[in-house]
């Protein structure tokens, strides 16, 4: 069935981008117009819950890419209430001229992130990720500064040599469709899960490695992480909220279609023991990382790095630990938003993101100290967050494995856990440093809410999983195995 909602919210953005960009002298335009796409956006993503239509033969929604949209939808409207308030901050003042140019980039970042989620052919999916890159790269840069300006161009060049490496394994990937068995085969994901046993096994092997490093990259897999502390301290929080929470879940739909053909062609030990190699790097890295940390907005950086290493873990399991796997992705990035937008109220309070500067948050902002410590106790994954749920259940998958594997997954999540209780106590405790400078910096009701919800239904997930997502969750995992 044809869908009118696809190019709606495909296009949409454009238009509202174009919009802004010529009547910008009107103030706060942007800012309507970015609530008014995030609504619609909610709107049209359970609209596709329910209806999964396609639009022409490269735009698709079906039960994997859906959590992904709701995810996506969710995370965008509480980006798009908080930047009310982020950028009224006087903090923000001297940027004002600007903020337009974030709003249109914004827009342009989540059209880029609908195309990656709906596009229903490995090419097309790659074209989108690129294009995610470039309008993420823009707001990375907002601040405009020197280092802004390395962090932009080290994203940009990390991330350009991965899509290169996914470029290459998607070469690779057609060299085996036209010499398997079968004839020649499309590339679309349909076409490629079908008649997954006629492509030729050895180009299949080639591709995966390309295909893995490639969407990984994005993703933020180690070994090429390496953009992510730079890119999240750099930009405004708010950007830096969807960024971490919704770009990373974009990339691991690619790895998980991947998967999925490697499934269905008999080799699922292959792909599985790649990610689980990946995996396993990306928690030593944040567990070495996150002790060296000056700057919080990094700290929380080697975190999302540890996150999508726990992903990774519980799709390599199968099962179980990919349900868990799929559930942990979407209590990382409630919570990992809410993370990063509280990091902006700190930011406008202390006026530095370096660790030593702030102290005392306690007695300066009580709120922002206890949003603070829940959004540690979330992304630690202790109850009654829905993190500690999904985390439990890949210790037990990954405990009938090896119980090897399972000793090393625990001593490093203990490593990190304590790197950033460490730095988060530092932050809440002691006397504030030049206190008087922090009085009158009061936030709005929108600088609170966002996190609240979001942090709110991370919670509810821990206590109580609805019916619809859980057999949206379970769709998504016989999805997998069809």
């Amino acid at each position: 069935m044809t869908s009118w909602v696809i190019p709606l919210i495909l296009i949409t953005p454009l238009v509202l981008a174009l919009t802004i960009l010529f009547l910008k002298p009107l103030r706060n335009l942007h800012i309507y117009l970015t609530l008014l796409y995030s609504a619609i956006h909610l709107a049209a993503s359970i609209y596709l819950i329910n209806f999964q239509e396609s639009f022409s033969n490269y735009f698709k929604a079906d039960s994997l890419n859906t959590i992904f949209l709701l995810v996506l939808s969710v995370v965008f409207i509480a980006v798009a209430v908080y930047s009310i308030s982020f950028f009224a901050h006087k903090e923000e003042e001297k940027h004002i001229e600007r903020s337009w140019k974030y709003h249109v980039f914004l827009l342009l970042f989540v059209a880029s992130l609908d195309g990656i989620l709906l596009s229903s052919h490995i090419g097309m999916l790659w074209v989108f990720l690129e294009a995610s890159t470039l309008f993420s790269a823009m707001l990375v840069y907002y601040y405009t500064g020197k280092r802004a300006l390395e962090a932009t161009w080290k994203y940009i060049f990390i991330c350009s040599i991965g899509i290169s490496f996914a470029f290459i394994g998607i070469i690779l990937l057609s060299i085996g469709c036209i010499g398997g068995s079968g004839g020649e085969i499309e590339l679309f994901w349909q076409s490629l899960n079908v008649n997954a046993k006629h492509i030729n096994p050895f180009w299949l092997k080639m591709a995966f490695p390309f295909l893995l490093l490639g969407f990984g990259t994005k993703m933020g897999l180690a070994p090429m992480q390496n953009w992510l502390p730079d890119a999240y301290a750099e930009s405004p929080s708010p950007a830096t909220a969807i960024i971490s929470a919704t770009l990373v879940n974009a990339a691991f739909i690619g790895v998980l279609r991947v998967h999925k053909v490697m499934i269905m062609a008999g080799l699922g030990f292959y792909s599985n023991t790649l990610l689980l190699l990946m995996g396993f790097m990306s928690l030593l890295i944040p567990a070495v990382f996150i002790l060296r940390s000056k700057n919080y907005k990094r700290m929380l950086a080697y975190s999302s790095v540890e996150h999508m290493g726990i992903v990774a873990i519980g799709t390599s399991i199968g099962g179980v630990g990919l349900f868990a796997a799929l559930l942990h992705m979407i209590g990382h990035s409630l919570i990992k938003a809410a993370f990063f937008l509280n990091s902006g109220n700190i930011f406008c309070l202390f006026h530095s993101k370096r660790i030593k500067d702030v102290t005392g948050l306690l007695k300066v902002s009580p709120a922002n100290a206890w949003l603070w410590v829940a959004s540690f106790v979330g992304i630690c994954a202790f109850p009654p967050f829905v993190t500690f749920i999904s985390e439990l259940l890949i210790i037990k998958e990954l405990l009938g494995k090896s119980i090897i594997l399972t000793i090393i997954f625990c001593v490093m999540l203990t490593a990190i856990i304590y790197g950033i209780a460490r730095n988060v106590i530092s932050m809440i405790s002691g006397d504030p440093r030049h206190a008087e400078s922090h009085g009158d910096d009061k936030l709005p009701l929108t600088g609170y809410v966002p996190q609240i919800v979001l942090l709110g239904m991370a919670v509810w997930l821990g206590l109580y999983i609805p019916s619809f997502l859980l057999d949206m969750l379970n769709n998504a995992v016989k999805f997998m195995g069809e």
